[in-house]
């Protein structure tokens, strides 16, 4: 079994950035996952951090995607892991929006292989701050360049990521899944969240206030690939460093943790 995991990564106030890397890090560390997949990892201190506590036990890290000094910031698509990957290609999206266009925002593909079976892991960030339609033509750049181009027959395909596109939106999420040729396992929640916020703590059902924009997708490809187990995990901060906004949540988005049996 390969228990992943995706978006443990986002804002907070800068002053105490350090301490939560440290936080995040030591759950990282103790976890049994195999494969973390980080957003918005983009403050350089901060990983340094994360991989001083995670190199015993992850000692295998790629990215951030599309990485290079200059003004403009890498994708914050960082990958942990206990198993070494190979890199197979990436893509930087040209579509921008708001804050987004600070970022080298894109995909990377990596291959591994678990038990002898060999798999391939996609980590992306999709467009927050733009219109639908560009946000969809990154699904088909993510679709054409990476999926498509390296799909190997037998071989898994997981694709990881924040797609800012709405479960409850039901012909955005429906293109999404299409285009990327995926499937989405439902999770082990009645109604899922991934955005950690007041419905959630009062048990409310409201589909426009229980938003799922995170997730964790598969493309079999005939490899028989079972999902174990799915769920949305929300990881605690220390009250000091806690978003407050977000109930004391260490991330602002909820984490997506998926076992599979390749």
């Amino acid at each position: 079994m390969l228990p992943l995991v995706a978006d443990l990564s986002p804002s907070i106030e800068p002053s105490k950035r350090k301490e939560r890397a440290r936080q995040i890090g030591e759950i990282i560390n103790q976890s049994d996952y195999h494969i973390v997949v980080l957003q918005e990892a983009f403050y350089r201190p901060a990983r340094k951090i994360i991989t001083k506590l995670t190199r015993a036990n992850f000692p295998y890290r790629y990215g951030p995607v599309n990485y290079k000094q200059g003004i403009k910031t890498s994708s914050g698509v960082w990958i942990l892991s206990r198993i070494p990957l190979e890199k197979l290609g990436c893509v930087r999206f040209n579509e921008c929006g708001g804050a987004d266009c600070y970022a080298r925002k894109g995909a990377g593909l990596y291959k591994g292989s678990w038990n002898n079976k060999d798999f391939q892991i996609l980590g992306t960030h999709i467009l927050a701050d733009g219109k639908r339609w560009q946000r969809e033509t990154q699904f088909v750049h993510i679709r054409r360049e990476l999926l498509d181009r390296y799909l190997e027959e037998g071989v898994a395909q997981i694709i990881c990521g924040d797609m800012n596109t709405r479960m409850s939106y039901d012909d955005a999420y429906r293109f999404m899944l299409e285009t990327l040729g995926a499937e989405d396992h439902k999770v082990n929640t009645e109604q899922p969240s991934t955005i950690p916020c007041e419905p959630i703590q009062s048990h409310r059902k409201s589909e426009e206030n229980l938003i799922c924009i995170d997730y964790i997708f598969h493309r079999n490809n005939n490899s028989g690939i079972r999902i174990i187990e799915k769920n949305i995990v929300s990881f605690i901060a220390n009250p000091q460093i806690a978003v407050k906004k977000f109930h004391g949540t260490l991330s602002d988005h909820l984490a997506v943790e998926i076992t599979i049996e390749l």
